[in-house]
């Protein structure tokens, strides 16, 4: 078993804590995976019907019909409440401002 020296050991948590970030951020970016079967429901707000709220995410790896009719049943739920008074609606894709 060898030493490692200091500057050694140390570069090595470096790049292994660069690389940990590198994944995450890897991971969290819409296209990193190439899947493009996401699909998202927002609502609008009561004060300010411009408004776009993320309520969910739908990604789940059973495809895009499965993520789209998952999104559609949420919206049709909520939106059916009779108190609501907002808006809901599913977009293709991640959360986006």
């Amino acid at each position: 078993m060898s030493i490692r020296e200091p500057r050694t050991i140390a570069r090595s948590r470096k790049v292994a804590a660069g690389a940990a970030i590198g994944i995450a951020l890897c991971a969290a970016a819409v296209g990193c995976t190439g899947r493009d079967d996401r699909y998202t429901l927002y609502r609008d707000s009561a004060v300010d019907p411009t408004q776009r709220v993320h309520v969910a995410t739908f990604d789940a790896a059973d495809g895009d019909a499965y993520n789209h009719d998952n999104c559609e049943a949420a919206r049709a739920v909520f939106q059916a409440h009779p108190d609501i008074k907002t808006k809901f609606w599913c977009e293709k894709g991640h959360f986006k401002k």
